[in-house]
């Protein structure tokens, strides 16, 4: 079994809530990546338990990705729609200067 010792990580209150939710065992998916992580040997630093604070206990976190991933796919759209009109527009004006020639 593998202990978190308190000498481990720095004294911040994000350390102490994924170790805690750990010990606690009352979050599934973090226990499991724990747990995957101590079983494949895998280095437990102040970096992976952030890492782990961010995709499992802070909702903001995942709010403001969802958030960026919305006005990122509206963007997108908005850009495609232009390339779209431009295109558009170009047919437009090709079509117009073929009819005034002839």
């Amino acid at each position: 079994m593998y202990v978190f010792r308190a000498s481990c990580f720095a004294s911040y209150p994000l350390n102490f809530q994924v170790v805690y939710t750990y010990i606690s065992k009352i979050h599934f998916a973090l226990n499991n990546a724990i747990d995957d992580a101590i079983d494949a040997q895998q280095n437990i630093d102040e970096l992976f338990i952030e890492q782990l604070y961010f995709e499992y206990l802070n909702q903001g976190h995942k709010t403001e990705v969802a958030m960026i991933e919305n006005v990122n796919g509206v963007i997108n759209s908005l850009s495609r729609n232009a390339q779209q009109t431009e295109k558009n527009l170009t047919i437009s004006q090709v079509m117009l200067m073929t009819a005034y020639i002839l």
